[in-house]
C-alpha cells in the first residue's frame, strides 16, 4: 500500500520528502517504497462554461446562469497535472493526501485536481502551520479524514464560482449598457473586488474635485524662558472644534481645534492677547514606548516599497516572488500573516547568525550577543497564522542579486533583525502657556532609547520619516514664568484630501471591513478585507491595464500620476452607473461582507452551499436586470440635456457619459474629462452660458507630472485653461502677441498659459527685466540689449531680440559692430 501526498507547490514537496526522509527524486516525484510525494505548482485545474463562450452578444445572451461547473487543466499547467492523475490512477496507491497550504485556497486547489482527474479513493488531510521538519512529520503523522473538511471545500468551490458568476455578468451586462448609451463598445471588467476597489478611488477623487479651500489663521505665541524660547500654538478650550469648524473639515484632517475660520475672531482673540503677560504655565511629561514594527506579510511588503522606492505593488509582489522561488532568500511572499509558528525560534536564531555576513551584520550580531533573539508573542504566535506565516529571509546569502532585489531583501532583512530588537523609548513633553484665559500649546518629543529604530527609520504614508523634526522644549526652571516675546497671526488655507498611492489603496482593500455597518458581517471581514494579499497585487494592475501589453488598446480605470492614482472618466462612468441604476451593491464592501458572513456560515456547516448559490445566481440575474433597465431607461438618444445651448448651432447638448454631444449632429463635441479632472452636468452648463469657472481643484499634468488648480472658460468652441495670478505664481502681467490671453511675468519667466508662448528671464547670462519679458510678450521685439555672454567664446556682446510668436523661438537682432 502506497501513500500519495500531493502539496501546492514543489518547494513544499521537497519539504516534506526531507522531513520524512528516505526519497528518491524522479523527475517532480519523490519516492520510497510506502510515500510519492509531488506538488501542483497552484492551481492546475479551472472552472469551465462552455456556453459563456458560445452565448449571443449583448443582453440577449444574459444572464449566463450554469446548473454545473464543467472543469478543464489549465494549459500551461497539463504536464504536471498528467503526472498526478497518474500517480492518482496507480493501482499500488490506496490513499492520496491533500497537503496543499492550509487554508480556503488550498483546499479548492487539490479538490478540483481531484474531481478533474475522477479519483475516488480515500483522502487525508495535512494541515500544516509550520513548515519546520518537526512540523512537518507531526502533520503528516496527524493527517485527518479529508472529509471533515468538506465544509471548508464546500466554502472554496462556492466563493470561486460565485466570483465567476458575478464577474462574468457584471461585466458582460456593463459593456453591453455602455455601447447601449454611449455607442462605444470597449471591454469592461467588473466584479466584486475590483468594483468596490475602483469605488474607493472614484469618491476620494470627488472629494478632492469638490473641495473648496477655506482660509483660516492660527494664533501663534513665542515665550522667552531663560534658557531659550519656544513656541505655542493657540488651542480652544478643552481642544473642541471651533465654532466655525465644519464637518467636512473635520473629514478632511483639518480639524484640530486651533484653527479660526473668521479673520475678525482671530484677530479679536490676537488683541485679547496682546500685551498680556503668561498667567501659569503646566507641563506633562510622560514616558512613551514604540513596539517594533510586526514582520512583513505581503500587503505591508508592498507598501514598504512603495512608499520608500515608489515600486508598484505588482513589481514588488514578483521581486518578492523571485527572491523566494529563484533565490531561495526569503520564505513564501503570498501571506496575510505577520507573526511567526511558536515552534520557529530555533530557525530565527539560525538565521540571524547568517545575516551577520551581509551589510547589516554588526546589528545581527549586537541582537544575538545580547541576547534578543528569544521567544516574543508578538512575533512567534501560531493564532495569527492562516495559509503561511511572516516573509522572513532564509538565511541563503547570494550576491547574484539585481539592485531592485537587494532593496526588498534588505526590507525583510531589516524588519527580520528589527523585530527581535527592544522597543524604542521616548519622552513626551506636553506644555500648557496660559494667556489672557487663552490656552497656547507646546509639544516635545525626545529620543531616548533608540531601540529597534537604530536597525530602520519608520516612514509616513508620504513617503517621509515619521520622526523628522521631533524636538525637545526647552526647559523650565521650577516656578518660572516665562515672558510672551511675540504673538502673530498665521494664515493659511485649509487643502483637499491626497489622492491613493498604491500603498494607501493597499491599505485602504485591506481595512476595507470599516466601511460595512453590519456588526457579523464586519467581523466575517476582519483581516480579510478586498481580496487577498496574493490578488491586490493583480486588483489594481487591473485597474490601471490599458491593453498596450496585447496589442488591444483600451481606457483604463486608473492612471498613475506622479505616484497618486487617479480615475479616468471610465472608472467614475462605471460607479455612476452602478449607483444610479440601483446595482450600487456591487461597488460596495458591504458586498463582500455580507459573501464572507454567508461563507463562514457555509464553512461551519450552518448554511449549505446549494442556498449561497442560489441566492448569487439570483443576485446576478437581478444585476443584468437592473443594468439593462438603464440601458433601455437612457440609451444615447434619449439621455438628458444639459441647460445650455450648443456654441455651434443653439440646439440641446446631450449629457452623456464620456461626452458632452450635440443633439442636432452639427458636431459639436467636448470630452467630459480634462486633465484627468472630470466636468459635471452643471459645470459645463455654466460654461455654455458664457461663464467662467474660477480655480478648480483635480488637474493634472503629465507633461510637468504635477497637479494643478485652474479655472476654464468656453473660447469660441473650446474650453481653455484660465490661471490667475496665484496659480501661475506670478502677479505682473501683460498681454500676449500670439493668442491675445493673459501672460504672467514670473521669477523665471514670462508665460502665456493659454497658448504656452514663453521667453526666459536669463538669456545668455543677462537677466531681462519685467519690462523687457514685457515688451518682448506683447511687441515681440526690443532694441539693443547690454551684457549677454557667449557660452562658447565667454565674450560680452550686446544685441536686440525678436521674439517669434508662432514657434516661440527668440532671435537675437545683431548690431553694428557688436557681433559677438
Amino acid at each position: 500500500m502506497t501513500t500519495l501526498v500531493i502539496a501546492e507547490k514543489n518547494s513544499v514537496a521537497a519539504d516534506i520528502a526531507k522531513a520524512l526522509g528516505g526519497f528518491n527524486r524522479r523527475g517532480s516525484v519523490f519516492e520510497r517504497p510506502d510515500v510519492l510525494i509531488t506538488g501542483a505548482v497552484g492551481h492546475l485545474v479551472e472552472l469551465h462554461v462552455p456556453a459563456a463562450s458560445e452565448a449571443p452578444r449583448g443582453f440577449a445572451g444574459l444572464p449566463l446562469l450554469p446548473e454545473r461547473f464543467d472543469l478543464r487543466v489549465i494549459e500551461k499547467t497539463q504536464a504536471q497535472f498528467d503526472v498526478i492523475a497518474s500517480l492518482m490512477r496507480r493501482s499500488d496507491v490506496t490513499t492520496v493526501v491533500n497537503a496543499c497550504d492550509a487554508g480556503r485556497e488550498g483546499e479548492l486547489i487539490f479538490r478540483l485536481i481531484l474531481e478533474k482527474a475522477n479519483c475516488r479513493k480515500p483522502v487525508k488531510r495535512m494541515w500544516c502551520q509550520s513548515m519546520t521538519q518537526d512540523a512537518l512529520r507531526s502533520a503528516f503523522h496527524a493527517a485527518r479524514p479529508g472529509a471533515t473538511l468538506d465544509n471548508l471545500a464546500a466554502a472554496a468551490r462556492s466563493r470561486s464560482e460565485a466570483d465567476w458568476l458575478i464577474g462574468i455578468n457584471a461585466s458582460r451586462a456593463v459593456m453591453s449598457t455602455r455601447e447601449l448609451q454611449s455607442g462605444i463598445r470597449e471591454s469592461a471588467s467588473a466584479g466584486r473586488v475590483q468594483t468596490p476597489t475602483l469605488a474607493l478611488v472614484v469618491d476620494r477623487e470627488r472629494e478632492i474635485s469638490q473641495f473648496k479651500a477655506r482660509d483660516f489663521w492660527e494664533l501663534v505665541g513665542t515665550f522667552g524662558a531663560r534658557t531659550d524660547s519656544y513656541k505655542g500654538k493657540w488651542r480652544a478650550a478643552a481642544a473642541e472644534n471651533t465654532p466655525e469648524e465644519t464637518s467636512s473639515d473635520k473629514a478632511s484632517g483639518e480639524s484640530n481645534g486651533s484653527r479660526l475660520f473668521d479673520k475678525r475672531a482671530a484677530e479679536a482673540m490676537l488683541a485679547q492677547c496682546a500685551g498680556r503677560p503668561v498667567e501659569k504655565v503646566d507641563e506633562v511629561v510622560k514616558p512613551a514606548t514604540q513596539h517594533p514594527p510586526r514582520l512583513f506579510d505581503l500587503t505591508t511588503l508592498q507598501r514598504e516599497a512603495n512608499k520608500r522606492f515608489k515600486f508598484p505593488v505588482q513589481k514588488t509582489l514578483d521581486i518578492a516572488q523571485s527572491l523566494y522561488e529563484r533565490h531561495k532568500m526569503t520564505t513564501y511572499p503570498r501571506t496575510d500573516s505577520s507573526a511567526l509558528p511558536e515552534d520557529y525560534l530555533d530557525t530565527a536564531k539560525t538565521t540571524m547568525e547568517a545575516l551577520r555576513a551581509t551589510p547589516w551584520g554588526h546589528l545581527a550580531e549586537k541582537a544575538l550577543t545580547g541576547g534578543m533573539v528569544r521567544f516574543n508573542k508578538r512575533i512567534f504566535d501560531n493564532t495569527k497564522i492562516s495559509d503561511h506565516f511572516a516573509i522572513v529571509p532564509t538565511g541563503v546569502i547570494s550576491d547574484q542579486l539585481s539592485d531592485d532585489e537587494k532593496r526588498i531583501y534588505e526590507l525583510v532583512a531589516r524588519r527580520f533583525i528589527a523585530a527581535f530588537f527592544p522597543s524604542a523609548q521616548f519622552v513626551n513633553t506636553v506644555r500648557t502657556t496660559l494667556v489672557a484665559g487663552q490656552t497656547f500649546i507646546s509639544k516635545g518629543r525626545v529620543l531616548q532609547s533608540a531601540g529597534w529604530l537604530e536597525v530602520l527609520d519608520e516612514l509616513g504614508d508620504d513617503g517621509k520619516p515619521v520622526h523628522a523634526g521631533e524636538t525637545s522644549l526647552c526647559a523650565l526652571s521650577d516656578g518660572e514664568i516665562p515672558q510672551v516675546q511675540d504673538l502673530q497671526l498665521v494664515a493659511g488655507k485649509t487643502t483637499p484630501p491626497l489622492r491613493y498611492t498604491e500603498a494607501t489603496l493597499l491599505g485602504a482593500m485591506e481595512t476595507a471591513g470599516k466601511l460595512v455597518d453590519d456588526e457579523e458581517q464586519r467581523a466575517a471581514m476582519k483581516d480579510k478585507g478586498l481580496g487577498t494579499p496574493a490578488t491586490r497585487a493583480a486588483t489594481i494592475e487591473g485597474l490601471l491595464d490599458d491593453g498596450k501589453s496585447y496589442g488591444r488598446t483600451k481606457e483604463p480605470y486608473l492612471l498613475r500620476t506622479k505616484g497618486y492614482l487617479a480615475p479616468t472618466e471610465k472608472a467614475c462612468s462605471l460607479i455612476d452607473l452602478l449607483r444610479g441604476c440601483g446595482a450600487g451593491f456591487l461597488a460596495s464592501a458591504q458586498t463582500t461582507g455580507e459573501w464572507e458572513h454567508r461563507l463562514a456560515l457555509v464553512e461551519k456547516g450552518q448554511l449549505q452551499r446549494e442556498a449561497f448559490m442560489g441566492a448569487l445566481r439570483e443576485n446576478a440575474s437581478n444585476l443584468v436586470d437592473k443594468l439593462q433597465g438603464a440601458a433601455v431607461a437612457k440609451p444615447a438618444k434619449d439621455a438628458p440635456s444639459l441647460a445650455a445651448p450648443c456654441p455651434q448651432c443653439r440646439a440641446n447638448v446631450l449629457a452623456l457619459p464620456g461626452v458632452f454631444r450635440c443633439a442636432s449632429g452639427c458636431g459639436y463635441e467636448q470630452r467630459r474629462e480634462i486633465a484627468t479632472r472630470r466636468l459635471s452636468d452643471e459645470e459645463m452648463s455654466r460654461l455654455l452660458n458664457g461663464e467662467a469657472l474660477e480655480r478648480l481643484q483635480g488637474f493634472y499634468s503629465p507633461k510637468k507630472n504635477a497637479n494643478f488648480i485652474a479655472g476654464l472658460k468656453l473660447d469660441g468652441q473650446a474650453l481653455t485653461f484660465v490661471f490667475d495670478a496665484d496659480s501661475v505664481g506670478g502677479t505682473a502681467t501683460c498681454r500676449c502677441l500670439k493668442c491675445g490671453g493673459t501672460a504672467y511675468i514670473k521669477p523665471a519667466l514670462a508665460q502665456c498659459p493659454r497658448c504656452g508662448l514663453k521667453v526666459w528671464r536669463e538669456i545668455c547670462g543677462r537677466t531681462l527685466t519685467d519690462n523687457m519679458l514685457r515688451q518682448l510678450l506683447e511687441k515681440g521685439s526690443i532694441a539693443a540689449v547690454r551684457g549677454f555672454v557667449s557660452p562658447r567664446t565667454k565674450n560680452k556682446f550686446d544685441a536686440g531680440l525678436k521674439l517669434v510668436a508662432e514657434t516661440g523661438k527668440l532671435d537675437f537682432v545683431w548690431l553694428d559692430k557688436s557681433k559677438g
